[in-house]
């Protein structure tokens, strides 16, 4: 029988990652290349295995879709003749 472990707190806190550490990764991630943000990441922060080029590039890509759904949410609250405006531009 596979032993299977529970984290209570996971439910929670959906995000396991401090909003520092979120914020370095997408800022870095803007203006280098993963492997590059990454080494400087291991660099800088007391992490041993905590952080990966592909980890990078999947919360930057989450963050992108996080972003786009805020602009469509804020989009859909505007009356209709300034969303009609806006959408144009």
């Amino acid at each position: 029988m596979p032993r299977r472990v529970v984290h209570p707190l996971s439910e929670t806190l959906t995000r396991r990652v401090t909003p520092e550490l979120e914020y370095l990764q997408a800022k870095w991630a803007t203006h280098l290349p993963y492997r590059q943000a990454t080494a400087m990441l291991k660099e800088v922060l007391p992490l041993d295995k905590g952080i990966s080029s592909s980890g990078i590039r999947d919360r930057i890509l989450d963050l992108g879709k996080q972003l786009d759904a805020e602009i469509e949410r804020d989009i859909a609250h505007l009356p209709q003749s300034v969303a009609d405006d806006r959408v144009r531009e």
